[in-house]
């Protein structure tokens, strides 16, 4: 390939990239979740962006993924406490639902919640 076809190539790509960007594709987004169970009370996350084993967090700690979504992403949710055990899903970023880039979420029995832009409390059902 001449170098005339080789820069053609390269500006096309780049322009690719730039018009996905601008139409809302491959934003970054971070997801944080912390294990706000209780104390005592470890959670084991497995999600559909994740490749490997759950991931386990003991009370209080956070796990965070830094991705370019352009899509929903789902994650089941296993805990076994004195108190409560449970197994459920959740969609950790809907695009229509999450307006903002960085979400903070806190993994309670009844659901997970997270702050809102104005300080209150957003807490939502689980999805199983």
């Amino acid at each position: 390939m001449s170098s005339s076809g080789r820069s053609v190539s390269m500006v096309w790509v780049f322009m690719l990239i730039l018009s996905m960007v601008k139409n809302g594709m491959g934003e970054k987004v971070v997801v944080r979740a912390t294990n706000s169970l209780g104390e005592n009370v470890n959670l084991d996350i497995e999600c559909t962006v994740d490749e490997g084993p759950p991931i386990t967090l003991i009370p209080g700690t956070s796990h965070q993924w830094n991705y370019f979504f352009d899509k929903e992403f789902i994650c089941f949710f296993q805990w076994f406490g004195a108190q409560s055990s449970g197994y459920h899903s959740f969609d950790m970023f809907v695009k229509s639902r999450d307006k903002a880039s960085n979400l903070s979420w806190f993994i309670k029995p009844d659901g997970p919640c997270r702050v809102a832009p104005d300080g209150s409390s957003l807490c939502f059902p689980w999805r199983t």
